[in-house]
């Protein structure tokens, strides 16, 4: 459950970038990397070179122009979702986001890595088509833009050429009332087994076929059986969501939460719970390993090794993140907190981890420091969550013993620790 060999290249600029991937042999584009590193860590991806596009801020911005909104091939999906331009003129894209696996996925995910990564269950591709928006992508060779329609060819397959980076998507202004999603999932944050976008008359269906199709009433699907369900019932699935998603009312948007703080203090090179550390030995090792192997914090537990169980979970620069998907390499300039820095030193313990032994939020405690560490950043930014929000915030991480209830209590406990 590891990255094969490769070689990470971190260019400055996109320029280089773009030059990176014209010259190399066999290289992938790394930006969220939750969906790509999974694949490396299950081997099912084998790159020779990574080429990381997380420092070029220049892909980092949200803004309005030609009737619409482009979003920048670095904008995190937890971003997007609560940006105000996105929210007051492309509404839909918000309200897709809140379906897109957790907020901790959301943190690090990108909503262009998403399209380009085309995989057939998930949102974002369907909310293009529906939109009838498009993506801008450039080479050394120069730009084109990729309409929704052209963009996706199959299951995990586009348009895109090799040496090709999405630099924006750009999705056309539409109203609240002209828009909704549905869709059926086990539990939030799965991949749907099938999904609905709708932007006036115009829908677009997920999780059905191995592209998102704009759904067409004379024509019979045949989606394909999986784990989940029979493609005969995925079809009545179908049906029953088209009724859902032309019945649906307008959803207002959650208030505006506080604004999320930037990266505070420049950090220069590595560092974990404050402390200056030494690069990591290689370009491949994740920040679950490094942490853990040469850094001997193993307060950072190891699970599934592909995002699901949250166990994992760390800060970097004050938000929750699954450390299992990312590089060591990629937090440089950026500040890690693992559960050994929440009360350092011996210390009294942290409110969180006070209200977690207060309210026997903890059994076997494999799964604590994740759920410690994504409740601080929860209440980081919502210090008086509603119930929704409690569970939004630990539907993430997965607790094997201990029973949420408890859990729930724990985190109700540390708001009022906080206050």
């Amino acid at each position: 459950m590891k990255p094969p060999p490769l070689q990470h290249h971190a260019p400055a600029t996109v320029a280089e970038a773009l030059s990176l991937l014209a010259g190399l042999e066999d290289a992938k584009v790394l930006a969220g990397g939750q969906s790509l590193v999974p694949l490396l860590n299950f081997r099912l991806a084998r790159p020779a070179h990574l080429v990381d596009v997380n420092r070029l801020d220049e892909l980092a911005a949200v803004t309005e122009r030609d009737g619409g909104v482009a979003v920048g091939a670095t904008v995190r999906q937890a971003d997007a979702e609560r940006h105000p331009l996105l929210r007051e003129r492309c509404p839909l894209v918000p309200l897709a986001l809140r379906q897109v696996a957790h907020h901790v996925v959301r943190n690090r995910g990108t909503v262009c890595g998403s399209l380009a990564h085309a995989d057939p269950a998930a949102e974002l591709p369907a909310v293009l088509l529906a939109l009838g928006g498009h993506v801008v992508a450039r080479s050394v060779r120069g730009e084109r833009v990729i309409e929704a329609a052209d963009l996706f060819l199959g299951a995990f397959e586009t348009a895109l050429a090799p040496d090709e980076l999405v630099v924006e998507a750009w999705f056309p202004a539409h109203m609240a009332a002209d828009v909704a999603l549905v869709e059926e999932t086990r539990r939030h944050g799965d991949f749907a087994m099938a999904g609905v976008a709708r932007w006036r008359d115009r829908l677009a269906l997920f999780g059905v076929a191995p592209t998102p199709v704009l759904w067409d009433p004379g024509r019979r699907l045949e989606p394909s059986a999986d784990l989940e369900a029979s493609g005969e019932f995925k079809r009545h699935l179908v049906e029953v969501l088209v009724e859902r998603v032309r019945a649906a009312a307008p959803v207002p948007p959650k208030p505006n939460p506080p604004p999320r703080g930037g990266r505070g203090q420049v950090v220069h090179g590595f560092s974990v719970n404050g402390a200056a550390r030494a690069a990591p030995g290689s370009g491949r090792r994740l920040l679950s390993d490094y942490l853990r192997g040469e850094l001997g914090l193993t307060g950072t537990h190891v699970g599934c090794e592909h995002g699901v169980c949250g166990c994992c979970t760390v800060l970097l620069d004050g938000r929750p993140v699954r450390s299992c998907l990312l590089l060591a390499v990629q937090v440089e300039g950026h500040e890690v907190t693992t559960i050994e820095g929440l009360a350092p030193d011996g210390a009294a313990l942290h409110p969180v981890q006070q209200a977690f032994h207060e309210c026997h939020g903890l059994q076997c405690g494999f799964c604590t420091p994740g759920f410690v560490l994504a409740v601080a950043g929860l209440l980081a930014e919502h210090p008086e969550p509603t119930d929704a929000e409690i569970d939004e915030g630990i539907a993430g991480n997965l607790c094997r013993c201990t029973g949420y209830a408890s859990i729930r209590r724990s985190v109700r406990r540390a708001a009022e620790l906080l206050a």
